[in-house]
């Protein structure tokens, strides 16, 4: 790639700040200005009485099923205790996503099942070669992850506990800083979306701020069609998106957006 493809460009960055240095180290390789304004961050879950259920049932579960990398730390830290570790590695385990299968292994444990898209439609449908009927699912996630995924393996007979194990929130300084990037009259050429909840913490504080559309000449860029629907139904024009759902294809996808915009 061009290590000027985005040359002088504005770019917001709006992962939650342990997650966002890839994106910032990539957008200033290839030239660009990032921004950061966190829209997200995640709080542990306290315990609660389905958490202690499940911790109770661990040896129960054949299959463990991680959709992020948050998912596998908050799960491991709070399954922590050494006789929990060994009943866990019994289990099958599959995974979305290639960072979050990095993270699974920093705690000493191998994916079984990675599917080749990092999206949950194409999880269900190799997990629905490789589980039986009747054998039980452990999906431990967020508390704003998708209902498709329970649901349509619920669908095929596989019995599956959706565990929330962390919160995703909006932290309280993201209005204020976002005030401050408008204040600044920063030329954003770009805002990018990684997930759908940073969607929707940006137009929430739109909305809190009473102003439609501070940056008229920013394009939308997300990372994949999931983030993309969310942008879309919350009434953002999307210019880009990416088609390999990662940090780097999403790159990617910027940068020829701007070649392709000034070779027209």
């Amino acid at each position: 790639m061009n290590t000027a493809a985005l040359a002088g460009k504005h770019v917001l960055v709006t992962r939650a700040i342990e997650q966002a240095q890839p994106l910032i180290n990539r957008i200033e390789e290839v030239g660009g200005i990032a921004h950061v304004i966190p829209l997200l961050s995640f709080q542990a879950i306290e315990e609660a009485h389905h958490m202690e259920q499940v911790r109770n049932s661990l040896e129960h579960y054949q299959w463990l099923v991680f959709t992020s990398a948050n998912g596998v730390r908050f799960f491991f830290e709070a399954f922590k205790e050494d006789h929990l570790r060994s009943i866990i590695k019994k289990a099958n385990i599959a995974v979305v996503g290639n960072k979050t299968e990095a993270v699974l292994n920093q705690y000493g444990y191998q994916a079984s099942l990675l599917p080749k898209h990092y999206v949950a439609e194409d999880l269900v449908l190799v997990l629905r070669e490789h589980i039986n009927e009747g054998e039980r699912v452990l999906l431990p996630r967020g508390n704003l992850g998708r209902t498709y995924l329970p649901k349509a393996l619920s669908a095929h007979g596989i019995e599956v506990d959706d565990l929330t194990v962390y919160k995703t929130v909006c932290p309280d300084v993201a209005k204020d800083h976002i005030q401050s990037l408008i204040n600044e009259h920063i030329p954003l050429d770009v805002i990018t979306f990684t997930s759908s909840s940073a969607v929707k913490h940006y137009t929430q504080i739109l909305e809190g701020l009473e102003l439609e559309d501070p940056f008229p000449y920013a394009r939308i860029a997300c990372i994949g069609p999931i983030a993309e629907k969310t942008a879309q139904e919350y009434h953002l024009q999307v210019d880009i998106t990416a088609s390999t759902y990662t940090i780097e294809g999403l790159i990617e996808a910027i940068s020829t957006y701007f070649k392709e915009d000034e070779n027209y």
